[in-house]
């Protein structure tokens, strides 16, 4: 039964480790989070016709360990994100073309720190078309995190990120049907940001685009007259994780594995 030692050898680094966070890490207290659409200041044109020990107290101390290790590792993952509506999705409509009306949206995360609201990070996510303005994409275009709210380890200054945008389009069609669908969910994952310093369009880590998708639906008249500027909720998502966490879920996922031979195990040590 010794290669258990090694498993209580990992909870034992755990223990130590855990509590140790980097003192920029972990920030939640009144947290406020601002969503913002950006103006674009040219026009992106977009193509009209897309517009659409004893036995028992092993197994509660196991028990337990399961819990505190669980409870732990979601520390190292935490999210938040906000939802904004708006009915001009474009600038000017015609019968030919139209052109996007917001560049970019901007999420604003604020905590409090000695007694006022601070801002602890601030990702602006823009859209792209397409050469033919067929389509759109998500870039992060700024992300600056000072403090993030997923628990970090005292020597860790970096965490990954997942940027969710879901697009909900409302519309109309030519049969006068109404519709309320999701016509994008964008998940961007994000590498290695170090906290408290700025990352810009230079940067290799925000260089990928995300997929491709349709632009919001515009609504028709029951002569088929497009009118509107385009309906639509968007919804951004940001995800913090830490790699430490990860560690702790792989421990927790062995002890659940090997609960029943850690328990005899152990019963085993008592005996002696």
């Amino acid at each position: 039964m010794r290669p258990y030692a090694h498993l209580l050898s990992y909870l034992a680094a755990f223990l130590c480790l855990g509590c140790a966070a980097n003192k920029d890490s972990y920030y939640q207290k009144g947290e406020i989070v601002d969503i913002r659409l950006n103006q674009a200041p040219e026009a992106a044109v977009i193509g009209a016709g897309l517009a659409v020990v004893a036995p028992v107290l092993i197994d509660y101390g196991i028990g337990s360990l399961k819990r505190v290790l669980a409870k732990e590792a979601n520390k190292y993952t935490a999210a938040y994100g906000n939802e904004i509506n708006d009915s001009h999705f474009y600038k000017n409509v015609s019968g030919i073309a139209h052109s996007l009306n917001y560049e970019s949206v901007t999420l604003t995360r604020k905590v409090g720190i000695e007694g006022s609201q601070t801002t602890v990070s601030q990702i602006t996510i823009k859209f792209s078309t397409d050469g033919s303005g067929t389509f759109l994409s998500l870039q992060p275009l700024n992300i600056k995190i000072d403090k993030s709210k997923a628990k970090l380890r005292r020597n860790d200054n970096t965490l990954d990120l997942v940027l969710q945008v879901q697009m909900i389009s409302y519309w109309i069609d030519r049969d006068q049907q109404y519709h309320a669908e999701e016509t994008a969910n964008i998940a961007i994952p994000v590498y290695n940001i170090e906290l408290g310093r700025s990352y810009g369009p230079q940067d290799e880590e925000l260089s990928k685009n995300s997929k491709w998708f349709l632009p919001v639906p515009l609504s028709h008249r029951e002569d088929g007259q497009v009118f509107g500027n385009g309906t639509f909720s968007l919804v951004v998502t940001v995800t913090e994780l830490d790699d430490f966490g990860k560690r702790i879920g792989s421990i927790s996922d062995l002890v659940h594995t090997n609960e029943a031979a850690l328990k005899d195990w152990l019963l085993q040590l008592l005996e002696k």
